[in-house]
């Protein structure tokens, strides 16, 4: 047996808390009506054009039968299927008891029928059998506020195991009043300024943590950019009052963001509660103002405060590396990554081992807006991935692999829920 063969059993043996998901638990896993809108969800989906736009056009048009973005589907296959995401519906398909070598037009209805036989006790069971025993989700506030009203009411719930984070970017980029609206009605707290506003979001944060919420998700690299500026009391206050006057800011108030994430993190303080961030690669793009590095300056205001930094922050992971060995209130959550650039992946593990203290690493994080099929399948890779990167350590005689292992286990497990303080 080799080296990675030998710690990819260690590693199928080990739990695992899935450090980053988008949904509510098993009870999202249900038949459904289209068989291409579950396996084009959502990354490969996007990512269609990069094989062939004319075909991709016939993929996503939703009012198309359902064969037909099958059959265009088949055509672009060769060029996805070696891909982290095309890899993900391989394994998909493997495991439902087709042959990803040898997919063909007439395979559509018995996919079509398998998929109806999809359900929560089915979701439960491979979860178990593949060993997460728990699940940190971004469900709240990721479109819109609404879902935290409706969390705090009671409405929408989370199963069993799957821990929320709450969602802060609607309680502090405002674009019209609308939006100031919505959190002094949920909050139950009249906006008139600054202070009240304040007063608002931090009701807000203090119930939902109350409720259940073991931590913070932050992704205005999607919106504004991370260079977090040190908050202007003033130039807040005059955008507020703007927006309270029924004036909207296109994208935003920055000044106001400013003002407010400044005192998010310190309600993540009082909370003990960690704030996940969004950086690096946007879904289609990516940009310097996504680079962890970019914010800097509140990461050393706020030592106390505990950064997950999501995706490696691809494709900058060197300042990813150097921000960790420069702040002890930082880490790197894999979250993504496996299945953006498997290579990549390997490549910062294997420089992780040598550069930084094995607790700062999240090993997994599925990222998937679906269950069981496309998390279980990135599990899968995220193995092979840490193995590879193991067996390279231990090899060259950097670990030993007992050492290596227990690495494991910390990156997999002991990590995510020590940060979030997890009690699994």
């Amino acid at each position: 047996m080799s080296l990675q063969d030998f710690f990819m059993e260690e590693l199928c043996g080990m739990p695992v808390i899935d450090a980053h998901t988008h949904v509510l638990g098993h009870q999202e896993c249900k038949p459904v009506a289209s068989v291409m809108d579950l396996l084009m969800d959502p990354y490969i989906g996007f990512t269609m054009p990069f094989a062939d736009r004319k075909v991709a056009k016939i993929i996503q048009d939703k009012s198309r039968p359902d064969k037909e973005r099958w059959e265009a589907f088949l055509l672009s296959w060769p060029a996805w299927r070696c891909t982290g995401y095309g890899r993900v519906l391989a394994w998909t398909l493997r495991q439902w008891g087709f042959d990803d070598d040898n997919l063909r037009a007439d395979m559509y209805t018995p996919i079509w029928e398998r998929a109806q036989r999809r359900s929560p006790e089915e979701s439960r069971k491979v979860y178990a059998q593949a060993g997460i025993v728990g699940s940190l989700t971004h469900y709240l506030g990721l479109r819109t506020i609404e879902s935290e009203r409706s969390y705090l009411d009671g409405s929408l719930w989370f199963d069993d195991g799957f821990y929320p984070l709450l969602g802060v970017l609607p309680l502090h980029e405002y674009r019209n009043l609308g939006n100031l609206e919505a959190v002094s009605s949920i909050s139950g707290i009249p906006v008139n300024d600054l202070d009240s506003l304040s007063k608002a979001v931090r009701v807000i944060i203090d119930r939902s943590i109350q409720k259940g919420c073991v931590g913070f998700k932050e992704h205005r690299a999607y919106t504004n950019g991370m260079n977090y500026q040190e908050p202007d009391r003033a130039a807040a206050s005059r955008d507020l009052s703007a927006l309270l006057r029924g004036e909207s800011i296109e994208k935003g108030s920055i000044p106001l963001s400013d003002y407010l994430f400044d005192e998010i993190v310190r309600a993540a303080i009082d909370h003990n509660v960690p704030i996940a961030m969004h950086t690096g690669y946007f879904q289609l793009g990516v940009g310097p103002t996504a680079n962890v590095q970019t914010m800097c300056r509140i990461i050393h205001k706020y030592p106390e405060a505990a950064f997950d930094c999501y995706h490696l922050n691809y494709p900058y992971f060197e300042d990813h590396l150097a921000m960790i060995k420069s702040y002890p209130n930082l880490h790197a959550n894999c979250c993504w990554a496996h299945i953006i650039d498997p290579a990549y992946t390997v490549y910062f593990l294997k420089c992780a081992i040598g550069a930084i203290p094995a607790n700062h690493v999240f090993g997994f994080g599925a990222d998937f807006a679906v269950l069981p099929e496309a998390t279980i399948a990135h599990l899968e890779l995220a193995r092979q991935n840490i193995a590879e990167a193991l067996a390279w350590a231990v090899e060259r005689k950097m670990i030993s692999r007992s050492a290596a292992l227990e690495l494991a286990r910390m990156w997999l497990y002991e990590n995510p829920k020590r940060v979030y303080n997890l009690e699994i």
